[in-house]
């Protein structure tokens, strides 16, 4: 019995010692007209990965910077996904000047996650098209030839609002209460 326990160890030493612990994620290349059929919002922009993440699934989701809007209505800036396996290779295209054209729709996350993952996250340099390895980069190309709009500016929309908390109504709401206590006392004084 002691020797079968010493050859199951042994056995065991050696088959963890040649085990590594790989996490990715495995996405499956998407046609690029797939792609951009499949996205409810297109925009350019970089992602803040110095920011605290929500986490869902396989996703964290970052704040989004948007420079342009090709398609949809967002607000800049806006909650991306990213699958979590990529940060490392966003952060440092990033650093080197590089933006993303995200082609984004609604995930089971509380945010916008690119279309198939990788698919959905097309790297830019100096607005170009960055080709990869067998993907059609054309149709991309065609989307950044289009007009863009600017995206809606949270900072712009608050400022729209600055002062507006809305004090500028107490009249309205001390006139409401005094109607309300004299008819309330009034019914009192009769009864």
């Amino acid at each position: 019995m002691k020797k079968a326990c010493s050859i199951f160890a042994v056995t065991l030493v050696f088959l963890l010692w040649g085990y590594r612990d790989a996490s990715a994620t495995k996405w499956v290349e998407l046609n690029p007209k797939k792609v951009i059929e499949r996205a409810d919002v297109i925009v350019v922009g970089t992602y803040d990965i110095s920011a605290n993440a929500e986490h869902d699934s396989v996703y964290a989701g970052y704040p989004f910077k948007t420079s342009k809007v090709y398609k949809g209505e967002v607000m800049n800036p806006m909650v991306v996904g990213i699958d979590q396996y990529d940060l490392g290779i966003v952060e440092e295209f990033q650093e080197n000047g590089g933006e993303y054209l995200l082609f984004l729709e609604d995930g089971e996350a509380d945010f916008l996650v690119p279309v198939g993952g990788p698919n959905g996250m097309i790297e830019l340099e100096n607005g170009e098209v960055r080709v990869r390895d067998g993907v059609d980069s054309e149709l991309y190309k065609e989307v950044l030839s289009k007009k863009s709009d600017k995206p809606v500016d949270l900072a712009d929309e608050d400022n729209d609002t600055a002062g507006d908390d809305g004090s500028g109504h107490w009249w309205l709401y001390l006139s409401g209460i005094a109607v309300i206590g004299v008819l309330f006392f009034g019914r009192f004084k009769k009864g």
